[in-house]
């Protein structure tokens, strides 16, 4: 079990900030797509607690992994602050047939593309979501590193996100009246 601490902001584009990051010597570590499965169950009861359950597809250029994410409330800070307990799975249709028959359904199911870099000891995801853009999210040990980070990479001014982006997405088919569950890259969702 872990504590996450990250701070996500909103960008115009992600083409800038790596050039930042490569001109500051920051480690490209490749880029990905996720295929993130949210599961809910008992009434909501994991959104009313503030907390999420996912199952990820991590595909990268050479091969894919399964992840199954637990995250806890938000803790209070500047930044968010939340428990996360992640495991590798082998089989990611066994894995969710397993949710399913413990009583959780899939809620929404989301792709994202991730540009992963490292710096100063913290990861930093340029990230590209159908429906709602660019942003930059940087996660590391502790507030006062990840906001020297934020600095350096020309981001310290920006407003931080709370909401997860699963949070976001569902603010967002809302407001479009979407009863859509999937929010993929292709003509029906472009990022916005």
């Amino acid at each position: 079990m872990g504590l996450e601490i990250e701070a996500t902001v909103k960008v115009a584009g992600l083409d800038a900030i790596g050039e930042r990051l490569e001109g500051l010597g920051a480690e490209h570590r490749g880029d990905v797509t996720h295929l993130d499965t949210y599961y809910g169950g008992g009434e909501g009861m994991l959104i009313k607690r503030g907390c999420s359950l996912r199952l990820r597809r991590w595909i990268d250029a050479v091969s894919e992994k399964v992840i199954l994410t637990y995250k806890g409330p938000k803790q209070k800070g500047r930044f968010k602050k939340r428990t996360e307990i992640e495991v590798e799975i082998a089989d990611y249709s066994a894995m969710a047939g397993l949710l399913e028959a413990l009583g959780y359904r899939q809620e929404l199911i989301i792709e994202k593309r991730r540009r992963l870099w490292r710096f100063q000891g913290c990861a930093i995801c340029l990230d590209q979501v159908p429906l709602l853009g660019s942003f930059v999210e940087v996660e590391g040990p502790a507030e006062d590193i990840i906001g020297q980070v934020l600095a350096a990479i020309g981001l310290g001014g920006l407003e931080h996100i709370i909401k997860g982006y699963a949070g976001l997405i569902r603010d967002k088919l809302r407001e479009m009246g979407s009863q859509e569950t999937q929010v993929l890259f292709d003509a029906e969702h472009p990022s916005g």
